[in-house]
């Protein structure tokens, strides 16, 4: 018996080792993303912060962190001319956060709708996803 539950606890720490890993590569490849669209949007790292944490609301933000954000989505694949993309999204969130939750995020902020700005949109769609989950901010 206490052979049976030393194996349980090994393996439920295997998995969550392997969950962490998981986690951690997201948290890496957004980094390099952000990076990417640093450099490319020409956003300060004030702004980038930010953005990394969370702190942004709707009412708050200026266009280049807008931009960024539209940036980091078109560099996961997440974003196909302007809109959300199921297939993408939920692939690359499935792996993190399982698949049923993946297109539960996808399915509540896929409509959120933008300004006249091509970057509003991606935004509010960012704000909604970071109320759903803390995934998003690396």
């Amino acid at each position: 018996m206490k052979s049976v539950i030393a194996i349980i606890f090994a393996l439920t720490c295997i998995c969550f080792v392997i969950q962490e890993c998981k986690a951690h590569d997201l948290k890496t490849h957004m980094r390099e993303v952000s990076q990417m669209c640093q450099n490319r949007e020409q956003t300060t790292d004030e702004i980038v912060e930010k953005i990394r944490s969370g702190e942004y609301d709707a009412n708050d933000v200026e266009r280049l962190a807008k931009c960024h954000v539209k940036c980091m989505m078109e560099g996961f694949g997440a974003m196909e001319n302007g809109s959300l993309s199921e297939k993408a999204f939920v692939h690359k969130l499935a792996p993190h956060i399982g698949e049923a939750k993946a297109r539960e995020m996808f399915d509540f902020c896929k409509d959120e709708s933008g300004g006249e700005d091509e970057c509003d949109k991606p935004f509010k769609i960012y704000l909604c996803l970071k109320k759903l989950s803390d995934i998003f901010k690396y």
